[in-house]
């Protein structure tokens, strides 16, 4: 599965289980040779599997969608986070998900266009703003207490934009670059 978002508020979800989607793409990863690859015709699939419609998870476009095991997490720009689960085989493609938890980061905290990164080991979600802070969520405990709020990380040095956060394998490590060429690290 592949998800994708949108500006136009929505989240789709598309299989690449179809015959013709795993031949493009065998044939993308294992070329005969060299020449073969650059014969690979584009192959357009036109419609999702599954489409999150506008209004029922963001009210404004969606700039980040990521998978957290058989769950996505998406993000907007009007600062609302949604955990929510695609149902899968379902017949009517529109609005065929289930909502498990809904957030809104604070107001001031400017997160527009940012991206974001899950350890699924440790299950912590991290964030930077344009201020030069992250934010990680304990996802363990917000499931169960959306009330709980998140960590906040910064380096004094700097207050460009965080544009990129990065966990290792197993969370024990957060990497971050900032707008102003500096990279942090956080253990």
């Amino acid at each position: 599965m592949l998800a994708s978002a949108s500006m136009d508020r929505s989240v789709f979800v598309w299989s690449l289980a179809s015959e013709k989607v795993r031949e493009q793409i065998d044939l993308a990863e294992n070329p005969m040779h060299e020449q073969q690859r650059r014969l690979i015709k584009a192959y357009a699939v036109a419609f999702p599997d599954i489409e999150a419609k506008a209004k029922t998870l963001h009210s404004h476009y969606v700039d980040n969608v990521q998978w957290y095991g058989d769950a996505l997490i998406s993000r907007s720009a009007d600062n609302t986070f949604c955990l929510w689960q695609p149902i899968i085989g379902n017949t009517t493609k529109a609005s065929s998900f289930k909502l498990l938890l809904k957030w809104i980061v604070h107001e001031k905290e400017y997160i527009w266009f940012l991206k974001l990164d899950i350890c699924r080991a440790s299950q912590l979600l991290a964030i930077g703003t344009l201020d030069g802070q992250i934010q990680v969520w304990d996802l363990r405990h917000h499931m169960h207490n959306p009330a709980v709020d998140f960590v906040k990380l910064k380096n004094m040095n700097s207050k460009a934009k965080i544009s990129r956060v990065s966990f290792n394998y197993d969370g024990s490590i957060l990497v971050a670059c900032s707008d102003d060429s500096r990279i942090f690290i956080w253990k």
